[in-house]
């Protein structure tokens, strides 16, 4: 073999040729199940598809698709003859196109991509976007090659793959991820969760993001790992089937953003035995800050259908180092840390609380760092002092394609800047928030998701739509702001008192200005996530859909 990447598929393909690689499940429920043999040699397949179209070694190959047998061999493909793919986003129905496009436009002007791919969905918006080459996802699924090519021999330097941030406006930051810090990764964090060939993996996550595309892809195509991969517009309108899938597979793991074990616990419907879930291994919270509540919510609604009482995880990742930093221990619950709310805001240090108060607030364990993961808070700040979490080690990438200044900001003394809050506590890592996200009220240092998630449990706020930034004024200081969608059922004026009353009561700041929009108008990055740096720009533009009184 002469990429060592695609060992696993390999033998897999040679020993158990039949086993299950991928199986793909749709709106309808399954679609198709993809062998390693059938996966190998369309692999090969579309690797001479790309020769045939002149991509070489080293090219970009720009991917904007989702869920598709041809989503899969297009990424794979690419690696297979030395080229360099790169998932994004294609277009949704609710985003503006104009802006997806004017984003992308600037992204293909500078990596320069030989090749991009496209689901039928979207090609005519792809096409529109000014590449030479446009193939479709339909195309490479139905082309079959008189002769294929083997993988080609990598060196481990050489870059794998290019991974982009999320947002939803600006020009975004591709991760460049070497072989070597790719399989220093997988081979790394794959033992600290205690994966094997025996495994299941179970996900509806988007794959041109990092959770999805390392964790419950490239991991598990590492360790010849079957994956079971429901489309994510298919989970969101029902999620039980990823409940379905867990219990129906031994050994299965799964990762989620936080969001979802609230969703899971709130929207399942299945019917399950009394053990239907004892064969899950981990269920782990990719997404900080993660809250206890919403795992906790997870853990009650699932553990009398046999969910291990230690399967709920959590994992901190960064792309910059490829996905994983930390990870909790295998065997052990998680149990969050209380602490008294108003030193950390005010002093940016942790004092434990004993009882539990308005003044008092949870913060989630991330675990321990991985092995050779070296991680520091700030200048080496001791334990219990909260500061930027920086971090190095064999999986840190060097930079970001063709964005030199970006690189040298972040990437400094061969240590990655992660632009994350957190402190350590008897040597475990908490992650308090992003810094860029912090807002600092006279001193008072708020976190903008405490803010938001004290918001959503107002009465007439739709849960999980709202957000927090800060607006500087004239004194130096600044000014707190919330947006919050209303669900109509309370009146925008009485919506606004009872939530400037909750946030006075806990954190001692009166909101300078609450804003109540109509349903679904906030604006969300590509991974879902409501955007505060968008937000905070149609506020100040006055642009933000204001519901009617």
């Amino acid at each position: 073999m002469t990429n060592p990447f695609f060992e696993a598929l390999s033998k897999k393909s040679r020993s158990h040729p039949e086993d299950i690689c991928f199986d793909l499940y749709g709106i309808s429920g399954h679609e198709k199940s993809l062998s390693f043999s059938h996966m190998e040699d369309r692999i090969a397949s579309t690797a001479q598809m790309y020769s045939d179209n002149g991509v070489s070694t080293g090219d970009i190959v720009l991917i904007f698709a989702q869920h598709s047998e041809g989503m899969l061999l297009a990424f794979f493909g690419a690696q297979w003859m030395g080229a360099i793919p790169a998932f994004m986003p294609p277009p949704t129905i609710k985003q503006d196109v104009k802006a997806w496009a004017a984003s992308h436009q600037q992204l293909i002007e500078r990596i320069k991509p030989h090749v991009v791919v496209s689901e039928p969905s979207c090609i005519e918006h792809v096409e529109a976007l000014g590449v030479d080459i446009v193939i479709s996802t339909d195309d490479i699924e139905t082309f079959r090659a008189a002769s294929t090519p083997d993988a080609i021999s990598v060196d481990l330097d050489r870059i794998a793959f290019l991974q982009h941030s999320s947002g939803t406006t600006g020009l975004k930051k591709g991760v460049m991820v070497t072989y070597r810090q790719l399989l220093s990764q997988l081979d790394v964090y794959g033992a600290s969760i205690g994966i094997d060939a025996s495994a299941n993996v179970v996900s509806w996550l988007p794959i041109y993001h990092d959770m999805g595309l390392i964790a419950a892809t490239l991991l598990p195509m590492r360790n010849g790992v079957p994956v079971r991969l429901i489309d994510t517009f298919a989970w969101l309108s029902n999620p039980s089937s990823l409940i379905s899938l867990l219990a129906s597979h031994r050994n299965a793991y799964c990762w989620l953003p936080n969001f979802a074990f609230n969703y899971l616990a709130k929207r399942s419907r299945v019917e399950l035995s009394a053990d239907a879930l004892a064969g899950v291994v981990a269920v782990i919270n990719c997404s900080e800050p993660c809250k206890q509540d919403d795992m906790r919510a997870f853990r009650t609604r699932f553990e009398p259908h046999g969910l291990p009482a230690n399967a709920v995880q959590v994992c901190y990742a960064a792309a910059e180092y490829v996905f994983a930093m930390t990870q909790t221990p295998r065997g052990e619950p998680i149990e969050g840390l209380l602490v008294d709310a108003h030193i950390l805001e005010t002093e940016k240090r942790v004092v434990v609380a004993h009882e539990a108060t308005d003044r008092t607030k949870v913060v989630v364990p991330v675990g321990l760092p991985i092995e050779g993961a070296e991680i520091r808070i700030g200048d080496n700040l001791p334990d219990g002092h909260v500061g930027e979490v920086v971090i190095r080690g064999p999986s840190m990438c060097s930079g970001y394609f063709r964005n030199e200044s970006t690189t040298a900001e972040k990437f400094v003394d061969s240590w990655y800047r992660t632009g994350d809050l957190g402190f350590r506590h008897r040597g475990v890592l908490y992650v308090t928030g992003r810094i860029d996200d912090l807002i600092i009220v006279r001193g008072k240092n708020l976190y903008a998701h405490d803010i938001e998630e004290l918001a959503s449990s107002v009465p007439g706020v739709k849960p999980g739509r709202t957000t927090a930034f800060g607006v500087d004024d004239a004194s130096g200081t600044q000014q707190l702001i919330l947006a919050v969608e209303a669900t109509g059922e309370v009146s925008p004026k009485s919506l606004k008192i009872e939530i400037s009353d909750r946030i006075n009561t806990s954190f001692g700041i009166v909101p300078a200005d609450i804003i109540a929009v109509r349903s679904n108008s906030l604006v969300k990055t590509t991974s879902g996530k409501i955007s505060r740096a968008e937000n905070r720009k149609s506020y100040l533009a006055k642009t933000l859909d204001v519901a009617p009184a």
